[in-house]
């Protein structure tokens, strides 16, 4: 067809990749899944940083498992999460 790239199919899978890649990352950054340390350490009596990053894969595969529950809980259908009762002393 005249008017039509080549490119038309593979657009949109660059397009689909993209959304999976972007909807990846907002899930990372949102469970707190990186966790960044500096430490400062000396060597040859000067002093050195160096950053640490730390990956708590747990924490991503939790905050997706409990997506489900947040939705039921936003749209009504389930019940906010009992709190122990107060006690009186």
């Amino acid at each position: 067809m005249a008017g039509e790239s080549d490119f038309s199919g593979c657009f949109k899978v660059v397009v689909i990749l993209a959304v999976i890649l972007a909807v990846f990352v907002f899930l990372f950054v949102k469970s707190g899944t990186l966790e960044m340390q500096q430490e400062t350490y000396y060597k040859d009596a000067m002093p050195y940083q160096r950053t640490n990053y730390l990956f708590h894969w747990d924490r991503f595969t939790g905050y997706v498992k409990s997506i489900p529950g947040r939705l039921k809980r936003m749209a009504g259908y389930a019940p906010e999460p009992a709190t122990p009762p107060a006690t009186k002393n």
